[in-house]
């Protein structure tokens, strides 16, 4: 990165919280998102494992992370599907066993790792936050997104420079015309600086 880009949280608490609404300002303009963007494959893997294990008790091995639908978000199987908007996270319309108490909830979750995430800590931070909110270790967490057959496939393919579709575009303003264009400069720093990414490629190639 830039010495020139300061790594800090430019991100604003609203200044009176709204019940079912994140508790931040969400601006597009912010470069914590953007940079957030940047790494929005380990932001939607963290929610849906770290969301499935504040709803349902533990983590997952369903057969995805996340939804196939333009909208994106994440899944949580037994739960249904959940799409992170610009305000809170809403439920799929197909997903009928989803409460809003489920979707309160997880707007909490994104809320608290938008918050407190440190860019300069790019995956510690994240799996930190969102491990302190729903009650596991860092490791416990980092040990089911990372060991998710769905996560390592992403992983590799974005090691080979395949074109991917937008995780989370709703939340990132792709859906809307307020578009957070992502960090190119954050993203290459995050894929390059990241101990385990490469080992996980290496480890799926032995394989």
């Amino acid at each position: 990165m830039s010495k020139s880009h300061s790594l800090t949280n430019d991100i604003t608490p609203v200044r009176q919280t709204v019940e079912g609404w994140y508790g931040f300002e969400w601006n597009s303009s912010s470069r914590t998102l953007a940079r957030l963007h940047g790494c929005r494959e380990l932001f939607q893997a963290i929610l849906s494992q770290a969301g499935s294990h504040l709803l349902t008790g533990e983590f997952h091995d369903g057969p995805s992370l996340c939804i196939h639908k333009a909208e994106g978000g994440f899944l949580i199987p037994g739960r249904g599907e959940f799409i992170p908007t610009e305000t809170s996270v809403a439920k799929d319309r197909h997903s009928y066993r989803a409460t809003p108490e489920d979707c309160r909830k997880l707007t909490e979750l994104l809320s608290r790792i938008v918050m407190n995430w440190n860019p300069a800590r790019h995956e510690d931070s994240m799996y930190e936050v969102a491990a302190d909110h729903v009650g596991v270790t860092a490791q416990q967490l980092r040990t089911a997104v990372e060991g998710h057959v769905a996560y390592r496939a992403t992983i590799e393919m974005l090691d080979r420079g395949t074109r991917m579709a937008q995780p989370i575009s709703y939340f990132f303003g792709w859906n809307t015309g307020t578009k957070i264009p992502y960090d190119e400069e954050y993203r290459d720093y995050w894929l390059r600086s990241s101990s385990t990414i490469p080992a996980m490629i290496r480890e799926q190639r032995v394989r």
